[in-house]
């Protein structure tokens, strides 16, 4: 099997999904269509970037399938799926720390390492969805994240998940919003789709580990503190926790970089 560059555009006058909530969409949308093919991606005002791992045939009807799942959540036009073949590994080493680098170089509503249009949320573990692991590590077994995040101007140290205090410390406002993108969930967590059912839960049971008290998470969700009870019961979703607390842990990186800098 061969290694794709598969390239989605709009005409460039709006942005093709500007917010969070669209976002998400679109991400769970290009996991859907390209796993378990996907090594990495990224999605920028107007352009969706994917690298996938498979043969000829197979990688233009992945390029259609995504193209098939991104068009319903865009009101943008989007033009026919383009795709380049890698030449070689370090064509693909060279791509990698290009499309990490891409936030970086847009203006952007947050800092680049928390951008929920990048896959480096996914490769640090701050983002988990369901779907298979990205090949990167197999396709590429010498990238290091430690350079990813000094490109964005990160400390190279391993991202720590966060503790049960640091969970406390963070309160509910970012826990919620840390489970909203760990599990490219609807920011406003309405209705019953399981991305937002798995943010909830996530929601309830790190803020009971962290002490934080249910009318507190009742109010935060949007719920009773009946229904908050009930979630809290729920077997853990152990993989969707862990992403909430990496997410944390990145956030609280960005934090303390910006602090250090000021």
């Amino acid at each position: 099997m061969a290694t794709w560059q598969v390239t989605l555009s709009s005409d460039g006058r709006n942005a093709l999904f500007p917010s969070e909530a669209s976002r998400n969409a679109a991400v769970r949308a290009l996991a859907r269509a390209a796993a378990p093919h996907l090594a990495l991606f990224c999605i920028t005002d107007s352009t969706v970037h994917l690298v996938i791992q498979s043969n000829t045939a197979r990688s233009g009807s992945i390029g259609r399938a995504v193209l098939l799942g991104l068009r319903p959540l865009t009101q943008q036009p989007l033009a026919p799926a383009t795709r380049r073949r890698l030449e070689d590994r370090d064509h693909l080493a060279w791509l990698t720390r290009h499309l990490l680098a891409v936030p970086s170089q847009a203006p952007l509503p947050c800092h680049p390492a928390l951008w929920s249009g990048s896959c480096l949320l996914d490769l640090a573990g701050a983002r988990s969805m369901g779907a298979p692991t990205l090949l990167l590590s197999r396709l590429l077994p010498d990238f290091e994240l430690q350079g990813a995040f000094m490109d964005a101007g990160l400390s190279e140290a391993p991202l720590q998940p966060v503790t049960d205090r640091q969970l406390l410390m963070a309160g509910p406002g970012r826990l919620l919003h840390a489970a909203t993108v760990a599990l490219a969930a609807d920011p406003a967590l309405d209705g019953r789709a399981t991305p937002v059912v798995a943010a909830r839960q996530a929601i309830a049971q790190l803020g009971q580990r962290a002490g934080l008290p249910t009318r507190t998470l009742a109010d935060a969700l949007g719920l009773t503190t009946h229904g908050v009870r009930r979630l809290q019961l729920l077997p853990a979703n152990g993989a969707a926790q862990a992403a909430v607390r990496r997410y944390l842990a990145l956030e609280e990186r960005v934090i303390q970089r910006a602090l250090a800098a000021s």
